[in-house]
């Protein structure tokens, strides 16, 4: 595990300290929302929705869950397995790398030979047309 690097610690305490305060105001919002719910209940205030209280009480209820189960699961975390390393690398092949190119390059060179040849063969035409006319 690593509880023993100080700076993983850290920022696990600091992320702690933030949803330990956040589920504190979430704990005063419930307090509240109950409250509100209960004195508007009594006195049977015209603008009082009891289905929208309800609602965002649920959400803070659900949100206050949440925050609580990240508070549990914060942990350093740990390497299970160690890494496995090939080997031999994966890339680049050299032995294909090398086989592409000297087929690659025998195709080009045959190519640029019958190119030229083609092209002076064309010259040689074109000079014998210029002479007889």
């Amino acid at each position: 595990m690593l509880d023993t690097e100080k700076v993983i610690n850290e920022k696990i305490k600091a992320l702690k300290l933030v949803l330990d305060r956040r589920v504190n105001r979430l704990k005063d919002m419930l307090k509240e929302a109950y409250k509100h719910k209960s004195t508007t209940e009594k006195n049977h205030a015209l603008d009082y929705n009891p289905v929208e209280v309800d609602k965002i009480i649920a959400d803070l209820e659900k949100e206050l869950i949440y925050t609580e189960y990240l508070i549990k699961e914060l942990k350093p975390f740990e390497v299970l397995y160690k890494p496995i390393i090939p080997s031999k690398p994966s890339k680049p092949k050299i032995s294909l790398v090398l086989t592409v190119a000297a087929v690659s390059g025998l195709f080009l060179g045959i190519f640029l030979a019958l190119f030229l040849e083609w092209l002076e063969e064309a010259r040689k035409t074109h000079r014998e047309k210029e002479l007889r006319t």
